[in-house]
């Protein structure tokens, strides 16, 4: 019999960190974070990976590395900026009018209208259509000029020492209080990288798992509403072909669902009460079409028919509740 053993915290450690390379210490009955399976007693390591597989998976750990520079860099900023308006005595946001946006001048239409000739061909709309467009764009695009030069300014005025070690993950525990920079004498650790990383990676997490189900479970939705077109025999076939598949589908959803509740409790509780009707009919078509589809195959032959109609139904209300509150407006 094919044996395979998987360890799933190496597939994450590939977009994350670098492999451990394990020495041949005669520790064979340890766990190598280097071996990804063992088929058959056969390891299989991240040498045998192709080139292509091996460059990814390159790309995604210089991404991390990048996207925790970035937020450092981020996280200076932002100590900089506060500690100036506590220093003047005022709100974040009054130092953010007086020295950002009271200092970027307005775009006038003469510049809307000259940028709208130079890219006329690849708008392909009237300039009345995208008149208030180009002015945001231009207006927002000068503020972010200007707050890069005043953030230079309080950088220059400011003691500030960066380490030259690269912002990598912490690899254990003890590794969270690694110091990365110093600003006006106050650390910045791993631990607070981490910490401010947290939400954005469970929102990365969320809309993954919410896209999955979008494209997998979409595809049984689609089955069950065009059942109502088929022939009986038509409608046995289709069914089986989502048979392997449905119930593990939906798995996503909970998987979506269970992150907002786990790392945003107050939106899951927002969102699920002002968005209550759709999600209760969602929730109900789900409920009949799995219960329609498994006594559709276990149930008497002369009721297959009510209960066809019963998971067209639950595709419907699934679909139509899944998809009210993106289009309700």
């Amino acid at each position: 019999m094919l044996k395979i053993r998987i360890n799933p915290w190496l597939i994450f450690l590939l977009v994350s960190t670098t492999f451990a390379q394990t020495p041949n210490c005669g520790c064979e009955q340890k766990p190598q974070l280097n071996v990804l399976a063992v088929v058959n007693g056969v390891k299989i390591t991240q040498r045998d990976f192709s080139i292509d597989t091996r460059t990814q998976v390159s790309l995604a750990q210089e991404t991390v590395i990048t996207a925790r520079a970035q937020e450092l860099s981020r996280q200076i900023n932002q100590m900089l900026f506060v500690a100036e308006a506590k220093k003047r005595g005022l709100p974040k946001e009054t130092l953010l009018v007086l020295e950002v946006r009271a200092r970027v001048p307005e775009p006038t239409e003469a510049e809307a209208r000259a940028f709208y000739e130079q890219n006329k061909n690849r708008i392909r709309r009237s300039f009345g259509d995208v008149k208030k467009d180009i002015l945001d764009q231009m207006r927002t695009e000068r503020q972010n000029v200007r707050a890069f030069q005043y953030l230079n300014s309080l950088r220059a005025g400011a003691q500030i020492k960066v380490s030259d070690t690269q912002v990598t993950p912490p690899a254990d525990e003890a590794d969270l209080s690694r110091v990365f920079a110093t600003v006006n004498g106050v650390n910045i650790t791993s631990e607070d990288i981490e910490k401010e990383l947290l939400p954005l990676i469970f929102i990365g997490l969320m809309g993954v798992s919410l896209l999955v189900y979008v494209v997998s479970d979409g595809y049984d939705l689609g089955v069950g509403m065009l059942m109502h077109r088929a022939t009986p025999g038509e409608r046995d076939t289709m069914v089986a072909s989502i048979g392997p598949f449905w119930d593990a589908n939906e798995t996503w959803l909970v998987l979506g669902v269970g992150l907002l509740l786990v790392a945003f409790p107050k939106a899951h509780g927002l969102v699920l009460s002002e968005l209550y009707l759709p999600t209760a009919l969602m929730l109900v078509g789900l409920i009949l079409r799995g219960a329609a589809f498994d006594f559709r195959v276990k149930g008497k032959a002369s009721r297959k028919a009510m209960w066809d109609r019963l998971f067209i139904a639950g595709s419907m209300l699934a679909s139509s509740g899944s998809t009210w509150p993106r289009g309700g407006r």
